[in-house]
């Protein structure tokens, strides 16, 4: 693309409408833009170079799925960790104009326009680049990551103004914590700014492979993030996470919920590097005459969960309060009796307090401000 004149806002390049992806003008900057729309709102992903200069430029734009990738002139510019679906609608792709919006449309020449199912990797744009013309200078050398990150082999294209894009696809890469497997990482510069590091793969954990994405500062604290959805098993259980998990050199961390019989725990989930992964949630909830609050920790090397209790209950005026735990197998915490579920103390009078199951079995009885259960339920 070649512009002739940056003369109104937002004009199009190659557009999907307003509302799912475009290349455009970034505003009324000297910048392009990659835009995407999907269900959380509006993503802008700018680039660095101006490209009002009387010159040709190869623009492009990439989303995987875990990110959005800008690259100009061979160059990766800009990089954003993006796992959101992006909108779909009906309306055409178009070059130079944006058929939602209207009026946007491009003062200059556009050449050699190509819409992928797939994603380009950086490898791939260089060589686009290269077939297409552009000068550049080809380099490789060992990149040395910090914070004992194993170090890979990089090749790509120099610009004598300063600017780089190096990518490397080893089979894994080696983190102080975990490691990826087929992973893709890019080292590149924009003249006049500081260089940074981008990587994507699969992680390898003990419940099984996440995909995740980001950049990798000069200390190497990096913060790594998965997809935006998923499940791990835990202990039997499932931990479902609806936010993005993060990766960084001492953990893998997040949070979600956990589904325990009729009740939804929502919590913190843990990968430490050094101890056992863990889920610690809670759950709640009340009727006219009792407030209960419910905790659930799980482990995977515990083949069941442990779940603690505190119920307040008030009846004639008069209120009670009752702990209980589970620890496999299923008891109070003070004595032996035992049941395969958990249970809820729901007061009967200001001496007397009824234990029942969520699952509607026939209550137990226990004295107030006792633990000791005469009978449990066993359902």
């Amino acid at each position: 693309m070649k512009v002739a004149a940056w003369d109104r806002a937002w004009q199009a390049i190659v557009t999907k409408g307003d509302t799912s992806w475009r290349l455009t003008r970034y505003g009324n900057s000297s910048q392009a833009s990659f835009e995407t729309t999907s269900a959380p709102g509006h993503h802008s992903l700018p680039g660095q170079t101006p490209l009002d200069d009387g010159q040709w430029h190869h623009l492009v734009g990439a989303y995987d799925g875990l990110a959005k990738y800008l690259y100009v002139d061979g160059v990766l510019e800009a990089f954003a960790p993006y796992a959101d679906m992006l909108n779909q609608n009906d309306w055409p792709v178009m070059i130079g104009e944006n058929a939602e919006a209207t009026g946007r449309f491009f003062n200059g020449w556009i050449d050699e326009v190509a819409v992928y199912a797939h994603t380009l990797s950086p490898t791939q744009v260089m060589e686009h680049y290269r077939a297409g013309g552009g000068a550049r200078l080809a380099a490789s050398f060992n990149l040395a990551l910090p914070n004992g990150i194993q170090s890979v082999d990089v090749s790509g294209i120099l610009d004598p103004n300063g600017s780089f894009c190096l990518a490397a696809t080893p089979s894994s890469l080696a983190l102080p914590f975990l490691s990826l497997d087929k992973p893709q990482i890019v080292l590149a510069r924009v003249a006049g700014n500081s260089p940074s590091v981008q990587v994507k793969g699969t992680l390898n954990t003990s419940f099984g492979s996440l995909a995740v994405s980001g950049s990798i500062p000069s200390n190497g604290d990096y913060s790594l993030l998965t997809e935006a959805t998923g499940s791990l098993p835990m202990g039997g259980y499932n931990f479902d996470f609806t936010s993005a998990l993060t990766l960084k050199p001492t953990a893998l961390s997040g949070s979600g919920g956990v589904q325990y019989g009729s009740f939804t725990f929502n919590g913190a989930f843990s990968l430490p590097k050094t101890g056992d992964s863990s889920f610690s949630g809670s759950a709640s909830g009340s009727t006219d005459w009792i407030h209960f609050g419910l905790n659930l920790d799980l482990s995977p090397g515990r083949p069941d969960a442990n779940v603690s209790w505190n119920a307040s209950a008030k009846y004639d005026g008069a209120t009670s309060t009752f702990s209980f735990k589970r620890e496999r197998p299923w008891k109070s915490s003070t004595n032996s009796a035992t049941t395969t579920r958990p249970v809820l103390m729901i007061l009967d009078s200001p001496q007397m307090a009824s234990c029942r199951s969520p699952w509607a079995t026939p209550p137990t009885r226990i004295r107030s401000g006792t633990t000791s259960i005469r009978s449990a339920s066993t359902s």
